[in-house]
């Protein structure tokens, strides 16, 4: 009889789930999908926030469709869970009552920038160093402790209710599994701590840290491994009941489980909300000399692999946003149809919500250059999936030089690596095969191998490649495309010109923003 396993992945703009089945081979195959979107809250410039219980109920919804198509198109019962895997948004910081789970205020999301003046404090107070010794972070809104201590500030109370164990706070991972277990689990593992900048890479929250940047002592979730017991449903029916939590991860290191990068110095990104490099580093975490992260890809049976990673924090929100305010699109899957090139004459520098990796500038805005009379929409639209490509061949630079290895090819996945357009820009742009997952939902994927592990149904984290046998009649698997590798056309010459132009309009959105 085969195993089912079903994944969460609770997402910056929608919850998606995904049933697995696994074969006696020990191989994944896609049953069934379902996905719900929920709403983005912009209270201010440069403030974004999520309602909890709307992305609980994207969840619930989301489940509900990927069950209700596993037992159309397969004959799945809820009963034949082996397992649940969880992966999620990761830097976004949740509050919630220790008795009822329900949300006290908005998640403060990991877009988020009202936490500039706290990290400014930081600076000036000499913290940066020891931070990155610390944490392998920088400085920057980004991190979850930054909005915990801007939180703390804008109200008094928070720390008492904290600190007498009223409310309750983490990352959406133990959000959710706080409220899948009806609040017997509190609980997170490494790849989420360490985004948090209170998680120290030798293990373990930081007690020194925590006192040093003035929060509460005692609100910390337990650290578990990424796989093993983070306890059973139970949730009065709405969803499966008793079926354990074996694996979580955050979203991009569940990425790059998915895009089996295990080795020393493979390297894949992931084109979602923002566009996130991931390059192994193996088991001893490598500080970057060349602005990018270190964090804690997973911890299996008390060992951690390390990881570097650069993050860009517009990729396909830029799309969105082109189609939800400048009506530039009818859907976002219209990009892809853009054949009009843009840069070296159009250039569009896509940082609506600071420049991440490896700058950190987050002052810096979406700008662009180069417009004339006779630019077109089609030509902003290209010029902003340029941009993306851009920023994504900044971050690859800056690992070559961490690891001084040269990269013979990028892995690939997430909603923009559809667009044949940009994944051949990308690999022209970098000189190398980009290669392109044939199934996009890496994410998922990652985490159902790590709940698998979990459970004892896998025997390594190393897999096979997933199966593409769609489910009849669900409209939602739009997101498995042909597996492609994308070969360098472009001359040195023109690849030159283009990457000149990028740097000149990097610079100007910099100076601008510093002046």
């Amino acid at each position: 009889m085969r195993s089912f396993i079903l994944a969460i992945d609770q997402g910056t703009s929608s919850s998606r789930a995904v049933v697995y089945s696994l074969d006696q081979e020990r191989r994944l195959h896609v049953v069934a999908q379902g996905s719900c979107a929920f709403n983005q809250h912009y209270p201010h410039p440069s403030w974004v926030e999520h309602d909890l219980n709307e992305i609980w109920q994207s969840v619930v919804e989301s489940v509900r469709q990927a069950l209700d198509r596993a037992q159309c198109n397969a004959g799945v019962e809820w009963s034949q869970l082996a397992c649940i895997g969880i992966t999620n948004q990761r830097e976004t910081l949740c509050f919630w009552d220790v008795k009822t789970a329900q949300p006290i205020s908005r998640a403060i999301v990991w877009q988020c920038k009202r936490s500039e003046a706290v990290c400014a404090e930081w600076r000036e107070l000499g913290y940066e160093k020891r931070l990155r010794a610390k944490t392998g972070l920088c400085i920057d809104p980004y991190f979850s402790a930054t909005k915990l201590v801007w939180a703390l500030k804008d109200d008094p109370q928070l720390q008492k209710d904290l600190e007498s164990g009223q409310v309750l706070v983490g990352t959406i991972d133990s959000y959710l599994i706080y409220r899948l277990t009806k609040g017997q689990v509190f609980a997170t593992e490494p790849s989420n701590a360490s985004r948090t900048l209170l998680y120290a890479l030798a293990g373990g929250w930081d007690r020194e840290l925590v006192h040093q940047l003035g929060c509460p002592q005692r609100i910390y979730a337990h650290v578990k491994d990424s796989c093993g017991d983070f306890g059973k449903t139970d949730v009065d029916g709405i969803l499966p009941t008793a079926v354990p939590i074996t694996g979580v991860l955050g979203d991009q290191q569940a990425a790059t489980l998915g895009q089996q990068c295990l080795r020393r110095g493979e390297l894949k990104c992931t084109y979602g909300t923002g566009a996130f490099l991931m390059v192994q580093a193996g088991e001893r975490p490598l500080i970057s000399q060349s602005g990018l992260l270190t964090t804690v890809g997973w911890q299996v049976d008390g060992n951690k692999s390390y990881m570097l990673e650069g993050s860009t924090f517009i990729a396909g929100a830029g799309v969105a946003y082109l189609k939800d305010m400048w009506g530039f699109l009818t859907s976002v899957q219209d990009a892809a149809k853009v054949k009009t090139a843009a840069a070296p004459e159009v250039i569009f520098v896509p940082e609506f919500a600071g420049l991440g990796a490896p700058y950190w500038n987050s002052r810096v805005r979406g700008t662009l250059f180069g417009l004339s009379r006779d630019t077109s929409r089609e030509q902003i639209v290209r010029a902003l999936i340029e941009g993306v490509v851009f920023r994504v061949t900044d971050l690859v630079d800056a690992a070559a030089q961490d690891l001084a290895i040269a990269p013979s090819s990028l892995q690939v996945d997430g909603g923009m690596a559809a667009n044949d357009l940009a994944m051949q820009f990308q690999a022209d742009m970098l000189g190398v095969q980009v290669v392109r997952n044939n199934h996009l939902e890496a994410t998922a994927y990652g985490v159902a191998i790590m709940a698998a592990y979990g459970c004892g149904l896998m025997p390594t984290l190393e897999v096979g490649a997933v199966s593409l046998s769609s489910p009849p009649h669900s409209s939602e698997v739009s997101s498995e495309v042909g597996g492609d590798t994308f070969t360098p056309l472009m001359t040195q010459a023109a690849q030159q010109d283009y990457r000149q132009a990028w740097q000149r309009a990097l610079k100007a959105a910099m100076v601008f923003a510093d002046a």
